[in-house]
């Protein structure tokens, strides 16, 4: 696994944290002396990438990173293979193990509840793409009091409230809630109509395998990213502020005013207050085209301003290709 890893405050103050990411970086396959070199680059401001053998899950080592006060974003490359653990040093066996293993278990359930496989199939994420796996959450994180059963035990998780894509109720249309059933009042209300639309173009790809120029997964990846704005601020303000924030204004004056960091690329669930932020950005770059990402191009810096044009040329480049067949069919 390639991760980027950068302190969330710029630099690290403390020499035992230096001392803490050197030996968690050595757990995971780190040579010695690789583990120190970056952990001493961290120390003094700058991003630094290593790749470490996935001895734990993938959401273990990030806590841990996040823990330290150390963002760690994962970065395109090996697959996360789901529910495997100290995988590394036999990746190519379970490859082909994982998905025999998903059809056993499809048959089997279908022949318990007198249905057909691709029914139960229908009920699990098995058939999400990669770049939109990252929206679906590990536990619940919001709930439909309209239609959420309640009062049973133990109690039911209804697939919507793993979707951390939706602001609405998929079967009723009503306002989710989160998790305790609480009614959030989102500070970017004003973008209700446009935040309906991400949802729904994130939906048509997730659910139906719809799409249009690009994947709004993918865009939602981008949004995420660091960005520097103008004038730069202090160092210790850095931390919040996202690409996402160039297309909509408020969100720098919000995440400042609660404090919170927003998720990373790599997790991009954001809280369901702050949610209708990210789909409406989501919407507004699916409508606007190529152009608009290579104009938010301008507002990062350094490696990430690399992995930013890679990303968006490869996504335009992949455009191109879908447009020529499409065309082709056509002919």
């Amino acid at each position: 696994m390639y991760y980027d890893l950068t302190h969330k405050d710029g630099r690290i103050t403390e020499g035992s944290v230096v001392a803490e990411l050197t030996q968690a970086l050595e757990r995971r396959g780190v040579p010695f002396h690789v583990a120190v070199d970056a952990a001493a680059r961290v120390q003094a401001g700058e991003t630094v990438g290593v790749e470490i053998e996935l001895v734990s899950s993938s959401e273990e080592f990030e806590a841990e990173m996040e823990a330290r006060g150390i963002h760690a974003e994962w970065i395109e490359g090996e697959s996360r293979e789901p529910f495997t653990l100290d995988l590394a040093p036999n990746r190519e066996r379970w490859r082909g193990v994982w998905p025999k293993a998903v059809a056993n278990q499809e048959i089997r359930l279908a022949k318990m509840f007198a249905t057909e496989p691709a029914a139960v199939r229908r009920m699990t994420f098995a058939n999400v793409a990669q770049p939109s796996r990252r929206f679906i959450a590990t536990r619940p994180t919001q709930v439909c009091t309209s239609c959420s059963p309640g009062h049973t035990e133990p109690e039911p998780i209804l697939r919507s409230q793993l979707l951390g894509w939706r602001i609405t109720c998929p079967l009723c249309g009503d306002h989710l809630r989160d998790a305790g059933g609480r009614e959030l009042a989102s500070p970017f209300r004003q973008y209700r109509t446009t935040a309906l639309r991400g949802e729904k173009l994130l939906d048509d790809e997730v659910e139906r395998g719809i799409g249009t120029w690009t994947s709004p997964a993918e865009i939602a990846r981008l949004l995420l990213m660091r960005r520097i704005p103008r004038p730069i601020p202090r160092e210790s303000d850095l931390w919040r502020f996202r690409v996402l924030g160039a297309i909509i204004p408020d969100l720098d004056r919000v995440v400042g005013a609660e404090q919170e960091n927003l998720p990373t690329p790599a997790k991009p669930i954001l809280p369901l207050h702050m949610r209708p932020a990210l789909l409406a950005g989501i919407a507004i770059v699916e409508r606007a085209g190529p152009e608009m990402l290579r104009m938010l191009r301008g507002h990062t810096m350094g490696h990430n301003r690399v992995r930013f044009t890679d990303s968006v040329e490869s996504m335009i480049a992949r455009t191109r290709k879908w447009k020529a067949s499409s065309q082709m069919h056509l002919i």
